[in-house]
């Protein structure tokens, strides 16, 4: 969903409501409770077979630095997808040989903000050192953790994903679905 498709959203009555569901679609398959984020995309089989792939990571950690920012670190081989081998693939492509952590940065969230059943920030995600503008749209949940969902393109995000054997086996998507969501014992304040 593109940012402009948001903001005409965001000037209906009813954007909690839609956004709670949108978010909420993303996340259904993380573990309730705990902070953890995920991720959604697809990949092009033998030219015929379009697959989905998705990996949930709940091994983050969210910090602050003091000068009014949230940090969140995630580690790029924590990832579980299911394969074992690509999960080491996309830990590669994440975070280079290093294995270097994913950094989401944003400005630490108002009291107001969590109250509301959304907000919004503005921050960065710092793929293998190379950092990136984002926007994301928190819903807060029943039980009081904020969940988000964002929708963007890996070359946005300076991550190129090789075909296989020039794409005859595999051609992976540049869409890719960003969600995750801060449980509420772990929240973002």
């Amino acid at each position: 969903m593109t940012k402009r498709t948001m903001a005409a959203i965001a000037a209906l009555p009813i954007f909690p409501i839609i956004a709670a569901a949108w978010a909420a679609s993303a996340g259904a398959d993380l573990p309730a409770g705990r902070s953890c984020v995920g991720y959604k995309t697809t990949k092009q089989m033998f030219l015929v077979a379009t697959v989905d792939v998705k990996a949930v990571n709940c091994s983050l950690t969210i910090n602050r630095d003091g000068a009014g920012n949230v940090i969140v670190t995630i580690p790029v081989d924590k990832f579980d997808s299911g394969s074992k081998k690509r999960d080491e693939h996309v830990a590669e492509l994440l975070g280079g040989h290093a294995k270097t952590p994913l950094l989401f940065e944003f400005m630490e969230p108002t009291a107001s903000d969590l109250a509301a059943s959304s907000f919004e920030a503005d921050g960065a995600l710092t793929i293998n050192g190379k950092p990136s503008p984002i926007h994301v749209v928190f819903v807060r949940e029943q039980d009081g953790s904020h969940a988000f969902q964002m929708e963007t393109k890996l070359s946005a995000l300076g991550v190129t994903v090789p075909k296989v054997a020039l794409g005859l086996v595999a051609t992976p998507s540049d869409e890719i679905t960003l969600y995750g969501r801060a449980g509420a014992s772990d929240d973002i304040r």
